[in-house]
């Protein structure tokens, strides 16, 4: 088993935790990645280490896949990754909202 901490299926994939499992769609997703992070793994950037990185990761990604607990694990992690995520989004408007109304820029 893959701790989610490691690296989480569907954030690397793009995957929607919320949808129901389907290995073809997996399989379809895996193949699309993975020729999308071939053409990127020489590239000096962010994204290429990221890239590399990820190609390092596909036999990981399948065993997840392949396991249901690991798969629900991970979806679970990848629910609350994004409730956070979007938390912290929340926040940062806010304190944009609340700098703007003081400046007088921005009435309610």
């Amino acid at each position: 088993m893959t701790a989610p901490s490691e690296f989480n299926l569907f954030q690397v994939l793009d995957l929607d935790p919320e949808a129901a499992w389907n290995a073809e769609d997996f399989d379809r997703r895996l193949k699309e990645k993975t020729s999308e992070w071939s053409k990127l793994v020489n590239s000096p950037s962010k994204k290429g280490r990221a890239a590399k990185r990820n190609l390092e990761l596909v036999r990981d990604l399948a065993k997840v896949a392949a396991s249901e607990v690991d798969r629900i694990e991970h979806a679970n992690a990848a629910k609350r990754l994004r409730s956070a995520d979007q938390e912290e989004q929340q926040r940062r408007l806010n304190e944009a909202i609340e700098l703007l109304q003081a400046k007088g820029e921005v009435h309610r």
